[in-house]
This record gives C-alpha cells, sequence and structure tokens, in this order.
C-alpha cells in the first residue's frame, strides 16, 4: 500500500480552532452589534475568516495563519478588561494595568509584527509563489496579498483609536489645578464690597 501522507504543518493545523474561534467571536459581536464593535469589527471577523480559508485550500502561506493566530495574543487582556468593568472594577488599578498590558501587547502583535510578515510577503515570498517551481495561481495570491496588507491596515486604525482613548482617559485623570490667591482676588474683593454695602 502507499505510504500515509504527511500530517498538514503546526502552522495549517492551528488554523482549524483560529477558525472557530473567529466564527465564535463574529457571531457574538453580530448578536450583541453595535455594542461590542462596529461595522470594522465584523469585517475584521469576516475578513480574517476568508483568508485563513483561502489559505487552507490552496496551502497558500501557512505562516500567514499563523501571525493571524499570534496577533489573538492582545485579545486576552482585552476580554481581561471586559471582566473587571463588568465587576466594578473600573477605577481599579488592575485595570489600568490591563490597559496598558492590552495597548503594548497589539503594538506588538498586530502592528509591529504584523507589518513586518506584510512586507515580507509582498517583497519576497509573493514573487517566489508566483515563479516556478511553484506556479502558484496569481489570482488567489494577489487576493490574499490584499487581503493581508487590508487586515494591516485595519489593525493600524485601531492602533490610533486606542492611542486616542489612552490620551483622552489621561486628560480626565488630571487633577484640576486648585485656584490661586492671585486669581481669586477680583472675586474677594467684590464680595467685600458687596458685603460692606449691605452692611450699610
Amino acid at each position: 500500500p502507499p505510504p500515509p501522507p504527511p500530517p498538514p504543518p503546526l502552522s495549517s493545523q492551528a488554523a482549524y480552532p483560529f477558525l472557530a474561534w473567529l466564527a465564535m467571536d463574529l457571531a457574538h459581536t453580530a448578536y450583541h452589534f453595535p455594542k461590542l464593535g462596529g461595522a470594522d469589527a465584523l469585517a475584521h471577523h469576516a475578513g480574517f475568516i476568508a483568508l485563513t480559508v483561502l489559505q487552507m485550500s490552496y496551502d497558500l502561506l501557512p505562516v500567514a495563519a499563523a501571525w493571524l493566530l499570534l496577533g489573538e495574543l492582545s485579545t486576552l487582556p482585552l476580554n481581561l478588561r471586559w471582566f473587571l468593568l463588568q465587576h466594578g472594577l473600573g477605577e481599579s488599578r488592575a485595570l489600568f494595568c490591563t490597559n496598558i498590558a492590552f495597548a503594548l501587547t497589539f503594538l506588538l502583535v498586530r502592528v509591529a509584527f504584523f507589518w513586518g510578515g506584510v512586507a515580507q510577503v509582498l517583497l519576497r515570498l509573493r514573487p517566489l509563489l508566483l515563479a516556478p517551481p511553484c506556479h502558484a495561481p496569481r489570482l488567489a495570491v494577489d487576493v490574499l496579498c490584499v487581503a493581508i496588507t487590508a487586515a494591516g491596515c485595519l489593525n493600524a486604525w485601531w492602533m490610533y483609536k486606542i492611542v486616542g482613548m489612552a490620551l483622552r482617559a489621561t486628560e480626565r485623570r488630571q487633577p484640576s489645578v486648585p485656584p490661586t490667591p492671585q486669581s481669586l482676588g477680583g472675586s474677594a474683593q467684590r464680595v467685600s464690597k458687596a458685603a460692606a454695602a449691605k452692611s450699610e
């Protein structure tokens, strides 16, 4: 009998639980729309599902599935943040540390690492896939490259929103400047004059 086929690479095997996670999260976000996310969140999940299916169907860029799965590391502190808020710990130090962990992991895996992968795909892997001996279907490769680049742009947009939210939260936390004697001088004088006139 012919020998059994070799098992798929680990990166392809990781795509199956990743698809299950995306499908569950997409259904959860759509059910609570728009409370848990807007149209960008739905597009993100649907696009990543299509991207992973395309990668698995053509066995193209198996490492790309690993990138997408690695990006979900930033979801762990995000879920912890939701848990803390649901339990009335919105002003706790734990939430502050969780917000920092979420922003840092998002910047690392979804922006820096992901865009490094986008550059590798466009500049090195795409020419190799289209050239012999691979002769990969050009349409599938181009769609995959466009989808990966669009995902990177969406991640960068979300990072921009995260930074904006952090800056607004910092402004709200700044203590108000106490009034000085100079700033109260005019008001104090007006109050004194009004009291003197009333007593007369």
